[in-house]
């Protein structure tokens, strides 16, 4: 027997949420933007004088089968806090949190940014997950 109703789910909950984190850099000659995975080390290198600005990227979607609310976001160092998150993520629905942050002069050094989302299914399970933004920074 099986019955339909608006606002109710049925059948088995698989929920799923994924976050790729980017780091995006400006070429100003070539007036190209190169998109770095911050998976794996060092990851992009940037100089620290002169105070280098790199986009970060977040990108989260829903992998799962059930709609998910109650989403938070947030990065190491902060600048996902920020970012606009919908209040409802629909199955197979994404959304981008994109900000520049000024590479400071210190620390010098292997850096991550990594960036972490969660989400509650309606069925009230949480479902998280965390990418690394790796990014090195080097003096001069």
């Amino acid at each position: 027997m099986s019955a339909s109703r608006p606002g109710y789910y049925t059948g088995g909950e698989a929920g799923a949420i994924s976050i790729q984190t980017d780091l995006v850099v400006h070429d100003l000659i070539t007036n190209t933007d190169f998109v770095y995975d911050g998976d794996t080390q060092p990851g992009p290198t940037f100089t620290s004088s002169g105070s280098p600005m790199v986009h970060f990227r977040h990108t989260v979607t829903n992998k799962g089968n059930v709609p998910l609310t109650s989403l938070k976001l947030s990065d190491t160092i902060g600048g996902a806090s920020g970012c606009t998150v919908p209040a409802t993520l629909a199955v197979s629905q994404s959304f981008t949190c994109e900000y520049v942050y000024t590479v400071p002069l210190f620390p010098i050094g292997q850096q991550n940014n990594a960036g972490t989302v969660s989400g509650q299914s309606i069925c009230g399970t949480t479902y998280s997950d965390t990418n690394n933004g790796y990014y090195f920074v080097k003096v001069f």
